[in-house]
């Protein structure tokens, strides 16, 4: 794990580490679980997203959940015709971000927003 990074707090247990892409921006990502920040123009700037999220205060009381989006919201399915309206996708209550997905699109719903760093309420 490079030195400058906050231990990742989602309880994967995994190391972050600073990726670049072909267009020069700079994101961290867990090499465990997936949990990143967006991209940025800047190594420095990608660290202070990452480390900003992960020194988010876990002991005071969550006003954050993943809200789910609704296909009808997301395309503009008419849910009458299947008779059900499913999940599109899940976005976070405080930040308005979605979640993260993996490389097959799945969706990771982590404990707290890789976007703002707010712990989500599980309801406990």
């Amino acid at each position: 794990m490079n030195e400058d990074l906050t231990p990742v707090r989602c309880g994967c247990g995994g190391e972050a580490y600073v990726s670049l892409n072909g267009f020069l921006e700079y994101h961290v990502v867990c090499a465990s679980c997936g949990m990143k920040t967006d991209w940025f123009r800047s190594k420095e700037r990608a660290v202070i997203a990452w480390n900003k999220a992960m020194y988010k205060d876990i002991n005071v009381p969550s006003k954050g959940f993943w809200k789910p989006v609704y296909e009808s919201e997301a395309t503009g399915f008419d849910p009458s015709l299947a008779g059900y309206d499913p999940v599109f996708n899940h976005v976070c209550s405080v930040c308005g971000q979605e979640t993260l997905t993996n490389d097959l699109g799945e969706e990771y719903l982590s404990d707290f927003c890789p976007h703002c760093g707010e712990k989500m309420n599980w309801g406990e």
